[in-house]
């Protein structure tokens, strides 16, 4: 949709400003209200409306910061559409330093398109989706791996069933032009979620379904301030506006960019101390060893790859059990070259 919406959550915008405020979602037992934050930035001209979105898990902090300092950098003279940021999607969980509301214990990325007589995760999850389908071109959905993990920036593009091919290849698109190495690309059933087996589902998920390009951006490491990769998650924002024709410029894409297909998670067969040889990055080999299990007076585990595997998120906390996750690796990928993927500008 173009930029010619003049309210959000009600209330006016004004083209060529820029504004910010909060919104109501919900009341504590006390009276007080529960807010989300709201910014807009109107362009003077008419274009796109791309939506930003952080903190669906109130761990997940580098996607504030980068929206924070997107906001405060945009002139409005130099944008054509509207840039929308709610960068606390779950208040209640940010309040926490979770992933989880308090006060339902539900996860917001499993709750969309929310209900107006549900729990209070799903109530706020309703009122924002509501603001979403009535204006979105496009949405960023900002995440980061768990706290007790590693991991370098990556994008999750999903292929719902159910979804036109022209959506789906959009949101694939524009996964790759937010200009990250690692890309992975996720078939998906649409009655069962990638989150949950009910008929709702992510962030991600439910805008395609309704017809908006959305993917997921997994941004550094929760409950952390990382101000270089909040420096990459904006030149990722800003790579999307360019190829929404945004604002003037090319899209940075690296040389090296990849799409993961497959996907699996590693864990550990001993209990003890994990020691790990490969990092988020790495191309370990069919039979090379990524990993070994210590107790405190020998080896009890070496972990060899058992094909050939890219490392997309490792452990950083050594104490593990039977059964313990200590990373995520694709088992199959390509260049975007190969997709036909090119720089955009």
């Amino acid at each position: 949709m173009e930029n010619t919406t003049k309210t959000i959550f009600g209330r006016p915008v004004q083209m060529g400003k820029k504004t910010h405020r909060y919104i109501q979602v919900g009341e504590l037992s006390n009276g007080s209200p529960i807010y989300i934050p709201l910014m807009v930035v109107q362009g003077e001209r008419a274009g796109p409306v791309l939506w930003l979105c952080g903190a669906t898990h109130g761990s997940e902090l580098n996607g504030i910061f980068a929206m924070r300092e997107i906001y405060l950098e945009s002139d409005p003279k130099e944008i054509s559409g509207t840039i929308v940021f709610t960068p606390i999607m779950n208040p209640m969980a940010l309040i926490r330093r979770d992933n989880y509301s308090f006060l339902d214990g539900l996860d917001m990325d499993t709750q969309f398109p929310g209900k107006t007589n549900g729990f209070n995760t799903a109530r706020i999850a309703f009122q924002i989706f509501s603001e979403i389908r009535k204006i979105a071109s496009a949405l960023v959905s900002f995440h980061a791996v768990s706290s007790l993990s590693y991991a370098s920036p990556y994008t999750v593009s999903k292929n719902i069933s159910g979804v036109s091919p022209k959506i789906t290849e959009k949101t694939f698109r524009m996964a790759l032009s937010f200009g990250l190495e690692p890309n992975c690309r996720v078939k998906v059933d649409n009655k069962k979620s990638v989150n949950s087996g009910e008929d709702k589902g992510s962030l991600d998920e439910i805008c395609q379904l309704h017809g908006i390009p959305a993917f997921m951006a997994e941004i550094g490491i929760g409950g952390h301030w990382e101000k270089r990769h909040v420096a990459i998650a904006k030149k990722g924002i800003r790579n999307i506006m360019c190829i929404h024709e945004m604002i003037e410029g090319k899209p940075e894409i690296p040389e090296n960019q990849i799409v993961i297909p497959r996907r699996k998670e590693l864990s550990v067969n001993k209990g003890g101390f994990v020691e790990m040889f490969a990092k988020p990055g790495d191309v370990v080999r069919e039979g090379e060893p990524y990993a070994q299990v210590v107790n405190l007076w020998e080896v009890v585990e070496v972990l060899k790859a058992t094909e050939k595997m890219y490392m997309i998120t490792t452990t950083s906390n050594p104490v593990v059990s039977s059964g313990g996750r200590i990373g995520f690796a694709g088992l199959e990928w390509s260049k975007a070259a190969e997709h036909g993927f090119r720089n955009v500008g």
